[in-house]
């Protein structure tokens, strides 16, 4: 798992340094340093209200909004949306040149804290310590072990009365598309997400059945209170939201 886990953080420090924000949304037509900045932040904004939405939508009327936790944020697009609605933000992730940018992004936001977690757990964060814990586009590119590990820590790190929103891939859909990423071996699939992008390390993809991260979450002493189709993954990928509490 360490090996994975630093073959992970040198391959987001690569990608960080050479561009950092198509690295995060990796539209076609924005590679080669082409996003606007405040058009990538915009899009931030408009993620977390509609999360916010639909949390409310769940009533949860005992959830506080003093802590939350953006993992695996990257130069802080989401961490930033999330201080409109917390007291404190906690942006989490392992690269150390995407947080640099975070940093800079939000250097006059004082809600907003970055952190690099060296490590395949997060226990940097205390015991029930966040209102929210969010992470979308992130678990889809860590190896399987590493995931249910970091699920494992964010049902340790909310509160009782909070809940952790994440997304995650769980099947290849049945398409062309969905059959080739099931079918070509995952270094071949690397190799060629670096020539098509031309970036210096690849954007792997991984995927867990539904029913390993319900397996994932109850042995942590959680509960799944929603779960939703969320098309983040892409083409080719059958990919869920889920809502989590404590147990």
């Amino acid at each position: 798992m360490k090996r994975n886990f630093k073959q992970l953080q040198s391959d987001w420090n690569t990608l960080g340094n050479e561009d950092p924000l198509w690295a995060v949304l990796s539209c076609p037509d924005k590679r080669g340093r082409k996003w606007d900045v405040e058009d990538f932040f915009a899009t931030g904004k408009s993620e977390i209200k509609l999360l916010m939405e639909e949390i409310t939508s769940l009533s949860l009327p005992s959830m506080k909004r003093q802590s939350a936790m953006d993992f695996g944020c990257g130069v802080g697009r989401l961490t930033s949306a999330l201080s409109d609605f917390f007291d404190e933000v906690k942006g989490i992730d392992i690269s150390s040149s995407m947080l640099k940018r975070a940093r800079e992004y939000n250097k006059n936001n004082s809600r907003c804290i970055f952190i690099e977690n060296n490590s395949p757990d997060i226990k940097i964060i205390p015991d029930q310590s966040m209102d929210l814990i969010y992470s979308s586009i992130t678990l889809q590119h860590i190896p399987v072990a590493i995931v249910k590990n970091y699920i494992r820590e964010f049902v340790r790190i909310i509160k009782p009365s909070g809940v952790v929103v994440f997304q995650v891939p769980s099947a290849y859909e049945w398409t062309l598309r969905g059959f080739s990423l099931r079918v070509v071996p995952d270094f071949i699939l690397k190799h060629i997400r670096k020539r098509v992008y031309n970036c210096g390390s690849p954007i792997a993809m991984h995927c867990i059945p539904l029913s390993n991260i319900n397996k994932t979450v109850t042995s942590s002493a959680g509960k799944i209170i929603h779960l939703r189709p969320d098309p983040a993954a892409g083409n080719g990928w059958i990919s869920y939201r889920y809502f989590v509490q404590k147990g």
